[in-house]
């Protein structure tokens, strides 16, 4: 009796001493860490205690804060490795370690986070390639970050989704992978010959004050009076016992659902897309437009995570210019403030490579929200370091707003990544509207190429205004890069000059780099409504 006394208070006396120790969900089997920068590896223990990290030759040890146990360490800047292998987390004791925690295969390459809307959150397998894509797809060298992309939560988590978890690609896993961030990895990982990692967080019809701090929502004015807005509407929601008449709503929703699902699959209909939301108590906005939510479950949580930068695909939501105030007269102002808002909290200039808007034909006639904001992501590079976007115009579905085509998308992200990021001089920044003089003769057009430029078929997809009359005008590209659009006869001065100022743009695209890039859309000069 007296033995097992001993044994019994000697396990009381370890579970005492050492506690779990838990790591933020970024960190897990078969991750890629973050090459060339100090990484930060961090998580939560007992208050007090001592934990070492262990990965790659180094050990590096820190004590859990004495409020809520949370502990950070950095490894020092890690050499690329295509070898799988172990990190260890350890509870240091004063008679020897507890527990420990072990992550297995574990790479050292190019970290990406995903984000942004639907066309980010577009999976694989529903797009062109995906026959190739199955044939080829077995990449040990590529990782994938599962997420909850619905996820949402009202006040920021310490903690990411718990279906939060990385898998090598292979060609089992890769169809429910996002299509942009495959092809945008896929094309890094073959071309600069390292491992990526790609960590999925994008959510369909997602706005930007969904991808914001709520503290920091009154930095713009269009975030200001969204944030109003949800907040009156939400009182209102409350005081009209609005959850009760939308929880009777959503019944009949899901029995249409129901019935237009069994029309699909037998061919009698097209899916039907999305599935009915539950409906919320507090408010009467979808889990998808709350401010901050977005952020509070999915980037939040992730905030200092050591990576190589953001690849953002959104502003179909904001894509609105019909009066005085639609977002997309104001899309680059917000997308600014966001992008700023997200390397404050990291404490860095966060690289962000954007994907312009591709072509679509909006359902409402005189809506130029499409180009106005193409014009507006490409504008911010003249304004914000370490940022550029990518023209995509020549890729897109008139009547659908998620196309298939989603090959070209990455890989034009790729290459811009490698100019931006990467530092390869071969690879011409994408080129761009510089200025325009107008003349009785009709109007003259400098780009910023750092590739010859040329005309691809008949020339096309410009406009000159006379009046309130715009009116095509064909285009004649000099030898030193310049256009020069000659106003029609008997027609002078024009008052303003455009090129592919529609939504649907994709047939008229004239005008390319020597490296296959498209001049994207551009007015001049541009109106601010």
């Amino acid at each position: 009796m007296k033995k097992l006394a001993v044994v019994v208070f000697v396990v009381l006396v370890a579970a005492v001493s050492f506690g779990d120790i838990t790591l933020s969900k970024v960190f897990s089997d078969n991750m890629v860490l973050q090459a060339g920068k100090p990484v930060k590896i961090w998580g939560w223990a007992r208050p007090g205690a001592k934990v070492a990290v262990s990965f790659g030759g180094q050990t590096v040890e820190a004590v859990a804060d004495k409020d809520r146990g949370a502990w950070s360490v950095k490894l020092a800047p890690l050499a690329i490795c295509k070898t799988g292998r172990e990190m260890t987390v350890v509870e240091r004791g004063k008679k020897g370690d507890g527990p420990k925690k072990v992550l297995k295969n574990i790479l050292v390459g190019e970290v990406w986070i995903l984000s942004g809307q639907s066309n980010m959150q577009w999976t694989v397998n529903g797009t062109d390639d995906y026959p190739l894509v199955r044939k080829r797809a077995n990449y040990p060298l590529l990782r994938y970050m599962r997420n909850n992309e619905g996820a949402t939560a009202m006040k920021p988590t310490r903690q990411l989704p718990p279906s939060a978890h990385w898998v090598e690609c292979t060609t089992n896993e890769v169809g429910s992978f996002s299509a942009t961030g495959f092809y945008f990895g896929e094309r890094l990982m073959l071309d600069l010959d390292v491992p990526v990692g790609l960590i999925m967080t994008a959510c369909g019809g997602t706005c930007m004050p969904n991808w914001m701090p709520y503290e920091c929502l009154d930095r713009d004015p269009s975030f200001k009076a969204i944030r109003l807005r949800y907040e009156r509407e939400s009182e209102d929601w409350i005081a009209t016992n609005g959850f009760c008449g939308a929880c009777l709503q959503r019944a009949k929703d899901i029995d249409k659902y129901v019935d237009d699902m069994i029309k699909a699959r037998t061919g009698k209909g097209k899916y039907p897309w999305p599935r009915p939301a539950s409906p919320i108590a507090y408010t009467g906005w979808p889990h998808h437009r709350i401010p901050a939510a977005h952020w509070n479950s999915k980037i939040a949580p992730m905030v200092g995570l050591t990576c190589a930068g953001v690849l953002w695909y959104q502003g179909e939501s904001e894509s609105w210019a019909f009066r005085d105030g639609d977002p997309a007269w104001h899309f680059g102002e917000m997308l600014g403030t966001m992008i700023r808002t997200w390397r404050e909290k990291w404490g860095e200039e966060l690289p962000f490579v954007v994907a312009q808007l591709p072509s679509m034909a909006p359902d409402n006639k005189g809506n130029l929200g499409w180009p106005v904001v193409r014009s507006r992501q490409r504008q911010l590079a003249d304004v914000l370091p370490a940022f550029c976007a990518a023209p995509t115009l020549d890729s897109g579905w008139e009547k659908d707003v998620h196309p298939h085509d989603k090959t070209i998308v990455g890989e034009r992200l790729a290459r811009v990544a490698r100019r931006l990021v990467y530092g390869e001089k071969k690879i011409a920044l994408p080129p761009v509207f510089k200025a325009a003089k107008l003349t009785d003769k009709g109007a003259e057009i400098s780009f910023a190429s750092e590739a010859k430029l040329s005309g691809r078929g008949t020339p096309r997809g410009f406009e000159l205004k006379f009046g309130n009359d715009w009116v095509e005008a064909k285009p004649v590209l000099r030898d030193d890069g310049t256009v020069f659009v000659a106003s029609p006869a008997g027609r002078g001065k024009p008052d303003a000059v455009h090129y592919l100022w529609k939504g649907w743009d994709k047939p008229n695209v004239w005008l390319y780099d020597a490296q296959g890039v498209p001049v994207t859309s551009f007015s001049y000069p541009f109106a601010v409504r």
